[in-house]
């Protein structure tokens, strides 16, 4: 009996685990999937694209770089337009 009580205790152990693992995954997903989208708008030259990332300060600080450096390449393209 002792056994079946423990093998039942790692079992739901284990199915939380998982639905976490889950959950995180999911996340991740979708922050990645909002910086490529992002990527694949500046890209095809659509600089006022924007960004929404949620879940992770991680990306958020890098969407917030990518950004600042798309700013930096259209005032080049500008001013290289302009001479």
């Amino acid at each position: 009996m002792l056994w079946i009580s423990l093998a039942f205790s790692f079992l739901i152990a284990f199915l939380i685990l998982v639905s976490m693992i889950n959950n995180l995954h999911k996340k991740l997903k979708e922050d990645i999937d909002a910086l490529s989208f992002y990527l694949k708008k500046i890209d095809a030259k659509e600089y006022d694209a924007k960004i929404e990332i949620k879940n992770y300060l991680d990306f958020l600080e890098l969407s917030l770089l990518l950004k600042n450096l798309i700013k930096r390449v259209v005032q080049k393209d500008k001013k290289a337009a302009k001479k």
